[in-house]
């Protein structure tokens, strides 16, 4: 009996060697792709396509607020011993930055850094879209936060004023009068901190002049918004497809993201060539973008609200869930240098959304699901992806949000039609719950 419990043992420690000696060998022959301040998403993509590509995928990671020569040191010291193909960020910064700038110094396939850098600069995006495609650029002009002064504003008030470099749309606003920006002046600024890797790079990796430090003023815009996403891939163009953005009424916080659009088609048309002719104009390449965009159906025009040189992460399991391929998947290809992969409607669904749930006050999280409630909820609709920000007993401002608003979930699935998501998405909600108090 003993020879026997020993010899099963010794199978046992013998196929385990054999598993992990065959894991090795695999991922040995992979290519290996380095993925720049991964998001939550990045991971969750990253897990639901393993074993649909033949990547080695590498996390790399650095605070916040690390000055960019650094971030650029870490991911260079991190591939020390392993040869990559490829390096992507889907973070709008500083990851996207980063990776470019990275992909730059090892030869790798990517756009190059000024292009990347005329993007991440509101003005300088501004001027090349006022260049290259006129009628989709709004009026806009540059401010100084510490010399503002009624005779240099040439816009008329009501103005939309924002920093020429922010994120999740902190800090931009709509300003009534001239006196109320006087008022709000350098408040309306980022942090130095949070402008300096910009500035670096603006200095280092381009011929631009002007800082980050400045504001964008700009016309009111109005109508249907949207956003285009699609890449380059060695000058030849592909648009993933046209999402529509819908706010909660009266607000700037989205609510949700519905693909595909429901915007005629002769409309996405023109804003897919408006984005390939903006995009080719500054030579970008071998990488996603997305360019958000106002449609007003009362005049017939299409206003480009800000251009992203990166994927939308949100969307990716939006284009799996109607076209059938996932915009990772896409991405992994392009960052090493591979035409992606591509497919329409081909998907389990005709329509798909990513729900935003949140409050427009600070709250105190007494309950959040958990994983039976979730589980529950899975069993009915198995498409759902839930995504739980909040955190029980904190507040809702102790996570990032965006200045507007308190987000603390994300619900992302499929339906029949726009009205089947809302119906599936009420039932998740009644199923799901959170519960706050007042702080």
């Amino acid at each position: 009996m003993k020879l026997l419990i020993l010899s099963l043992t010794s199978i046992t420690i013998l196929l385990t060697f054999l598993f992990i000696f065959k894991e090795i060998l695999r991922n040995k022959n992979k290519n290996a792709i380095l993925i720049v301040a991964p998001l939550s998403l990045d991971e969750y993509h990253e897990e639901n396509l393993h074993g649909t590509h033949n990547y080695k995928l590498i996390n790399c990671r650095f605070a916040s607020k690390t000055k960019l020569n650094d971030c650029i040191n870490t991911c260079i010291e991190q591939i020390k011993h392993t040869p990559i193909v490829g390096i992507y960020s889907s973070r709008d910064y500083l990851g996207n930055l980063v990776s470019c700038l990275v992909a730059h110094k090892l030869g790798l396939p990517g756009p190059n850094p000024q292009t990347v850098l005329s993007y991440h600069h509101k003005y300088y995006s501004r001027l090349i879209q006022q260049q290259h495609v006129p009628e989709a650029c709004p009026n806009f002009q540059l401010i100084d936060p510490k010399n503002i002064k009624s005779e240099n504003i040439k816009l008329s008030f009501p103005l939309f004023i924002k920093p020429v470099k922010s994120y999740f749309s902190i800090l931009a606003q709509k300003i009534d009068s001239f006196e109320q920006l006087q008022a709000l002046g350098t408040k309306l600024m980022p942090s130095k901190e949070f402008l300096e890797p910009l500035n670096d790079a603006l200095k280092l990796y381009s011929n631009y002049t002007l800082s980050a430090n400045y504001l964008l003023a700009e016309e009111l815009l109005s109508g249907q918004q949207v956003t285009i996403e699609g890449y380059i891939y060695n000058g030849e163009p592909y648009i993933f497809g046209v999402t529509d953005s819908i706010m909660y009424p009266g607000t700037i916080s989205f609510e949700r993201f519905e693909y595909p659009s429901s915007l005629p088609i002769e409309v996405q048309d023109r804003m897919a060539d408006i984005a390939i002719r903006l995009m080719q104009s500054t030579k970008f390449d071998n990488s996603f973008f997305n360019i958000e965009y106002f449609y007003n159906s009362k005049d017939d025009t299409i206003k480009i609200i800000e251009v992203n040189p990166r994927l939308a992460s949100q969307f990716a399991d939006l284009y799996e869930r109607v076209d059938g391929i996932n915009s990772y998947r896409a991405l992994m290809d392009l960052a090493a240098g591979k035409k992606p992969k591509t497919s329409k409607r081909k998907g389990q669904f005709k329509y798909a959304a990513s729900c935003v749930l949140r409050v427009f006050e600070d709250k105190f999280v007494t309950k959040i699901p958990n994983l039976a409630h979730q589980c529950h909820v899975q069993a009915l609709l198995p498409d759902v992806h839930i995504r739980i920000f909040a955190q029980e007993g904190k507040r809702l401002s102790d996570i990032e949000q965006d200045g507007k608003s308190f987000m603390y979930s994300i619900i992302s699935l499929g339906g029949d039609s726009s009205e089947d998501i809302k119906r599936r998405l009420s039932l998740c909600k009644e199923l799901l719950p959170f519960k706050f108090s007042l702080p």
